[in-house]
Formats: C-alpha cells, structure tokens, sequence
C-alpha cells in the first residue's frame, strides 16, 4: 500500500469511525486480577502555544500480583457500558443517552510486566490498531533528596528523562511498588505525582483503594499491527500533518477536510514529543 493511500484511508476512518450500532465488541482476556486502584488527574496542555488551553482528564491504574494496566477512565467507563449494552440489545439507547461516558482524548492502554518485563503499549489510528513493546528497566532515575508529603504519604523526589522531555516525580516507600502513571516504572515505590519540566503534562494522584472483589485486567484481543515506538510515533505525527496539508495547502478542500484539520491543528502537544 502506497503512502498516500494509506492516508487516504485514514481520512475515510475518522470520517466513518463512529460504530456501527450492531458492531460487536472485540473479546478481551483476563491476564491479571487487580489489588489496587489508583486515580490519576492528569493535567495537560495539548497547545504548546496556547497557555491557556489546560485540559483534564481522569486516568485509572489497576495493579495486580504481576501486571498492571494504565488508561483513561473514559475510555474504561465506555468499554463497560457498550459491552452491557450489546448483552442487553441497547446499543442504539447507549449512543442516544445523555449520560453516556464523554470521549477520551487518550486511546491508549498500556500493560507492565505483560509480557514479562516489558511494557505493552496498544494505541489507536483512525482503520487500525497498533502494539509496540519497550523495556521496563528503560527509566534512568536519579533520586534526590528533597522530600515532602503528599495525600499523607511521605514522598521522595527523583527525575528521568523520557520521550523528549525531563520529567521529574514525587515516590513514597510507605506503598513499596515500582508502578506509576503512564509508561513510568522502577522507582523504589509508587509514583504520586510526576510531571514534566515544562508542565505540560502533570499526574497527580487523587486517590488509592484496594479493589474488593478484585477487577479483572483485560486484554482486549483484536487484530493488531506490531510496530516499534519509534516507528508509531512517527505515523501519527504524519497522520496528522497529512490531514492539516490537505485542508490549508491543497486545492478547494471539502468542509470535512477543513473541520478535521480545525480539530487536529490544537492536538500539536503529544507527551512523547519523539523516541529517544
């Protein structure tokens, strides 16, 4: 497939990607069983040049015995409800109810330790899914000295570098796991806040519960096209690039393409700005 007809049909996807009201929800598969749930708030500025333009969005940890999971609580929130509606034939009063779950701006959903010691990402452009793999043990961490509390929990400072920002985190040995947020991992203890320099994109921790009964950690079995990070990264700057050059560069662009290109044109801001 040509370059260019590979755009072309992701065009045609964000234009047709709302589900078919009969489409049957992809199986998923319990790899793990969590112990722990964490919220996050993540704070973010998807305009690097827009100050002003701070958004938020609530993303979920799931910690089991051996593998965790790490995604928008939206994104969990309507994979539920659509799974429930389908069981129940209402799929048509899901996608018609005021109270359905809000769309997340994050499609990702990414699993440590699955397989072992590697971190799994699955993410999403408009036609496809995609998979890449990275290294757990990949966070160079320097631990610093500076302390304060957070939530009630003594926490400890250190700072890595990742995705072309320096991030810098707040741990605590009271909760002795190597997790956090996002990709972050390998610290002597759970991450509570981490934020990059720049503030960009800051995750604060809101609360921390032992999940009784224990929640299932799916993996949701789909096609998927394996990829590297580098390589993915790359395909969405492309993605959206390709989509703006249509709208303001070629000729007698349609009202489709000039909406798409408005939507995007903000989203210049992604939190991995490039593989390392």
């Amino acid at each position: 497939m040509t370059y260019i007809r590979f755009i072309f049909l992701c065009i045609f996807a964000v234009i047709c990607s709302f589900p078919s009201l009969s489409q049957q929800p992809d199986p998923q598969k319990a790899i793990d069983y969590s112990r722990l749930e964490i919220v996050y708030k993540l704070t973010y500025q998807q305009d690097s040049t827009d100050l002003n333009d701070l958004r938020m969005e609530y993303m979920i940890l799931l910690i089991g015995n051996n593998k965790s999971i790490f995604l928008s609580y939206n994104n969990m929130q309507w994979d539920k409800r659509y799974r429930e509606a389908v069981e129940r034939n209402q799929v048509q009063e899901l996608f018609s109810s005021q109270d359905r779950p809000p769309a997340s701006r994050f499609r990702y959903r990414i699993y440590k330790n699955f397989p072992d010691g590697k971190i799994t990402t699955v993410d999403h452009l408009p036609g496809n899914h995609f998979l890449y793999e990275e290294y757990m043990d990949q966070f160079n961490w320097k631990v610093t000295g500076q302390r304060k509390s957070i939530l009630g929990f003594a926490a400890q400072k250190a700072t890595t570098y990742y995705g072309g920002r320096e991030w810098v985190a707040w741990f605590t040995t009271d909760i002795q796991l190597r997790e956090g947020p996002y990709k972050f991992h390998g610290l002597p203890g759970l991450i509570l806040n981490i934020s990059d320099t720049k503030n960009h994109y800051v995750f604060e921790i809101e609360s921390i519960q032992k999940t009784e009964p224990s929640r299932p950690i799916n993996f949701i079995q789909r096609h998927y096209i394996n990829t590297e990070r580098a390589k993915f990264l790359r395909a969405k700057k492309n993605f959206r690039n390709e989509i703006i050059n249509r709208a303001y560069s070629g000729d007698n662009p349609t009202q489709t393409q000039i909406t798409a290109a408005s939507n995007i044109l903000p989203r210049n801001n992604p939190i991995e700005l490039k593989a390392d």
